[in-house]
Order: structure tokens, then sequence, then C-alpha cells
């Protein structure tokens, strides 16, 4: 995140055509942490082949480890990993 950061997970920052998204602690974690790995890993996807695109190799190659990560999660096949 850019700018100030409060520290208050509450605080809520407008969004690109001024919307304003839900407080963090408002939404249910439970069901918030699967659709959000499912939204970055779309999201990481699209950056992977922009930096592709560009010839940026090691930014593509870390963004297609997010997104295996967040496919990861938002599959729900995280326990699988040795930490």
């Amino acid at each position: 995140m850019c700018g100030y950061d409060s520290g208050d997970p509450d605080e809520s920052y407008p969004l690109p055509g001024g919307s304003t998204p839900a407080p963090t602690s408002k939404i249910r974690k439970d069901d918030s942490a699967r659709a959000v790995a499912q939204y970055l890993a779309d999201m990481t996807a699209q950056l992977e082949s922009m930096a592709r695109a560009a010839n940026l190799e090691l930014v593509a190659y870390l963004l297609a480890m997010a997104r295996a990560e967040a496919d990861m999660i938002g599959a729900g096949t995280t326990g699988q990993r040795r930490r």
C-alpha cells in the first residue's frame, strides 16, 4: 500500500472510481482468504504475462511463484507443503 498507513485494520481507502471497500474486520476471514487468493492468482497471472512481454524474466518468475502460492491457497491445498 502506498502512502500513510495508520495501522487501523478497519480503515478503508477509496478505490479507483470512488467506491470504498468494506473494512477488513467485517469480512469473514474463512470466506475471504480463499476469494482474495483466487483474485490475487488472477491478477498475478496477468502481471506475469506483462512482465514476460517486456522481457522482465526475474519479475515474471517471482510473479509465477506468487501465482502458484495463491492458486494453492485458493484451492485449499496449502497444508501439503514442508516448512
